[in-house]
């Protein structure tokens, strides 16, 4: 915040996680541990900005494990369950 001000960092979307629900590419955890870091790194970030927008970034709910991603995973999306 130092840098760049207070009301600028409050500006900022923070996001955990780019597509996490893409496993193992981009999270090589079980959903419930990704869960845990999730709640943890809003715990964290909230501690010091307590307004500070957090959010995730997954696959649209409609995808099931009918969807193969290139590597050939079929994990489901998780956003119904979050």
């Amino acid at each position: 915040m130092a840098t760049y001000g207070k009301e600028q960092v409050l500006a900022w979307r923070f996001r955990v996680g780019s597509e996490i629900d893409t496993r193992p590419q981009h999270w090589s955890a079980t959903r419930q541990e990704f869960f845990d870091h999730y709640q943890n790194t809003v715990t964290a970030v909230h501690a010091v900005l307590p307004t500070a927008k957090v959010g995730a970034h997954f696959r649209e709910g409609s995808f099931k494990g009918s969807y193969v991603d290139y590597t050939g995973n079929t994990e489901d999306s998780y956003a119904p369950i979050f």
